[in-house]
């Protein structure tokens, strides 16, 4: 006999095996439902994964936001073919990770490939081309930034 789990769908109330079966095999005294299953503990591994699930999510709502304020194109050129959204303050700093202020839309050329103004390949000449043409913008995530740094140094 081949014990079998069963799991139970709560919105329409069916029963359902996780595989199919031969219900000859089956042995109904040894049928777990996962109602009776314990709950499982919360393993590191499990946190981790339901952090990065989290953060991925962020991420995406992150990406729509900023595409949605440049209107799907390059700041640089206007292209909107192909469209790439990088952060002026690294996503390494959580902080900023998901700041709609920290976001710009980029080409695939402007972004990692162009030797003239790239965001990569030659930051010191986007981050001149984001302060000229985008001064509000930057000033207010330069003082967001500051004001931040200022706390943490506070609290420290």
């Amino acid at each position: 006999m081949t014990k079998i789990k069963i799991y139970f769908n709560r919105i329409t109330g069916e029963e359902y095996p996780a595989q199919p079966i031969d219900m000859r095999d089956v042995d109904f005294h040894f049928i777990y439902t996962k109602k009776e299953k314990k709950e499982e503990k919360m393993t590191k591994k499990k946190i981790k994964k339901l952090e990065r699930r989290k953060r991925n999510k962020l991420d995406k709502e992150w990406k729509e936001k900023v595409k949605q304020e440049f209107n799907n194109q390059c700041i640089i050129c206007s292209k909107n073919e192909i469209i790439h959204c990088h952060h002026i303050i690294p996503r390494e700093n959580k902080l900023f990770r998901h700041q709609v202020l920290n976001g710009v839309t980029l080409c695939p050329l402007h972004h990692k490939y162009s030797f003239e103004i790239s965001a990569h390949k030659n930051s010191l000449a986007f981050l001149l081309f984001y302060q000229t043409n985008f001064k509000e913008r930057y000033e207010k995530l330069r003082e967001l930034y500051l004001n931040i740094n200022n706390l943490k140094t506070k609290i420290i």
